[in-house]
């Protein structure tokens, strides 16, 4: 490993570079030197290390710049990053671990201190390869055992009841037209939130917080109001108005409104689709000190611990036993968008009881949403939808 393992030293005094690439250079590592972090970071782009240690006081570009540049580019976001510094002060480290470094090395240092610090960073660095590359595998897996079923499942029915159609001879009854025309809507409406269920995942995995917010100005979106839209919504599209209690205090989050309802409607979609006509869904909502908080409890199959921690991208459980529309990317989407904003999602639920998905999310100051969704303040309370 080491033969191949190129390290990059970013150390303004020429001493303890030399020292470094010494020590380096003799356990068989391929080391570059660089002065200061401004060098340092053009040799980064002209071919990325496979670790930097990098120290923290440099003139032109301290070490701190230095990391956050390494971090914010895609391409070298996971390479190691080891800070060298005389400064052995809990706030400056704390400092440099907070901006996403992986270790610090405090000089002065002994040669086995050194190599200790580069082992367990190159080695944490395997292991997350492995995990990565076991995961993206398993993605593959799922995706090429569920996709072909959900594409051909609509398409089969489009195309069945088109024909049908197309046929003069095959219907005379205008209300049988109305009726298969409303089967292929139905169909194809399936088939587009597919796609952009597919587009947005792939979206979620490539952008920051800062492209989920509503606005610049500090608009926020109204959180009760957009729940008992979907919730509405969504009953009347399952025939379950009347399972459905709605109990949402008024409260909005820096969140877009086109994310939030993506999250709200996955939730309660999920709760309606696995649990039976007649059975409860509670869905509440309400401020929780800084943040908000979105809960979703319906009275269904339930899941086991297993099953819970299996969740993922194109995971779907006991499908030979009951029929799951969907690729399972939905409770995914509604985590990536939760944990982008700094929130979180969390599942408990009893095999045959239920489930019970709570989602968190930063709560923001209703005077700076006067705007959004209509600007009301009232908290939305009731039963079948809400409203």
């Amino acid at each position: 490993m080491q033969s191949s393992t190129r390290i990059l030293v970013i150390e303004d005094n020429a001493a303890v570079r030399e020292e470094v690439a010494d020590i380096l250079t003799f356990e068989g590592f391929e080391v570059r030197q660089a002065t200061n972090g401004r060098v340092g970071l053009e040799m980064i782009r002209q071919a990325p290390p496979d670790l930097i240690i990098c120290d923290l006081m440099m003139p032109e570009l301290d070490g701190y710049e230095t990391l956050a540049h390494v971090r914010s580019d895609a391409t070298t976001a996971a390479v190691p990053f080891l800070c060298l510094t005389a400064r052995a002060e809990r706030q400056a480290l704390r400092r440099a671990m907070e901006g996403g470094a992986n270790d610090y090395i405090t000089k002065p240092f002994t040669a086995e201190e050194l190599l200790a610090a580069i082992r367990a960073a190159l080695e944490k660095r395997e292991r997350v390869a492995h995990v990565i590359e076991a995961d993206e595998r398993d993605l593959r897996e799922r995706l090429a055992a569920t996709l072909p079923h959900e594409l051909r499942t609509p398409l089969h029915c489009i195309m069945g009841y088109a024909e049908l159609l197309a046929d003069p001879a095959g219907i005379a009854d205008p209300a049988e037209v109305a009726e298969f025309a409303q089967r292929i809507r139905t169909a194809g409406l399936r088939l587009r939130r597919l796609a952009e269920n597919f587009v947005l995942y792939g979206r979620l995995n490539a952008i920051g917080p800062e492209a989920l917010a509503t606005d610049p100005q500090g608009a926020a979106t109204a959180v009760h109001l957009i729940v008992a839209e979907a919730v509405e919504r969504l009953a009347a599209v399952h025939g379950r108005e009347a399972d459905v209690t709605l109990d949402c205090d008024s409260v909005w989050t820096p969140l877009g409104e086109e994310y939030l309802r993506t999250v709200v409607a996955e939730l309660v979609d999920n709760a309606l689709k696995f649990s039976g006509s007649g059975s409860p869904v509670q869905v509440a909502a309400g401020p929780q000190a800084e943040h908000v908080v979105i809960r979703v409890t319906d009275c269904g199959c339930g899941m086991r611990a297993d099953q819970i921690a299996a969740i993922g991208a194109f995971m779907q459980f006991e499908r030979m036993l009951r029929e799951q529309q969907g690729l399972g990317l939905g409770l995914s989407i509604a985590h990536r968008i939760a944990t982008l904003m700094g929130g979180g999602l969390a599942i408990e639920s009893t095999p045959g009881s239920g489930t019970t998905v709570t989602v968190t999310l930063p709560r923001a100051a209703a005077a700076a949403s006067a705007h959004a969704a209509g600007g009301g303040d009232g908290a939305v309370q009731g039963q079948g939808g809400g409203r």
